[in-house]
């Protein structure tokens, strides 16, 4: 239930208990019975916006964490380094990337591959 609808309920409630209570004044004459719908009334709508109280106690607020903030920039890091290498050093880090996805061997992978190439210059 979302505060609007709280809102409306407390109104109508209010209302509600107000016109029963106007109603049981004139039958009755006695001002004792108006304590009864206003108490009924007090009573739920309490109920009403203690819920409200408890759920946002309850319910976890969402935080997204910082790397889900951060995009992948292996890509570009990839291009850039492919970029940045002559003819024959392109054609090292393919046939060593090519034998890596062949073999699945996860012990050499891209990062160890662009750390070795800073390495060399």
């Amino acid at each position: 239930m979302d505060n609007k609808s709280r809102e409306n309920a407390t109104m109508f409630i209010g209302g509600m208990s107000m016109l029963v209570a106007i109603f049981l004044l004139f039958g009755s004459g006695n001002a004792d019975v108006l304590l009864i719908p206003l108490g009924f009334a007090l009573v739920a709508i309490s109920i009403i916006w203690g819920s409200a109280i408890v759920e946002a106690m309850v319910t976890p607020k969402y935080y997204p964490s910082p790397q889900a903030n951060r995009e992948d920039t292996t890509a570009y890091k990839l291009a850039m380094l492919m970029e940045l290498m002559d003819t024959d050093e392109r054609e090292i880090f393919k046939n060593r990337l090519a034998d890596s996805l062949i073999n699945d061997d996860d012990s050499v992978s891209i990062e160890s591959l662009i750390a070795e190439k800073r390495k060399r210059g």
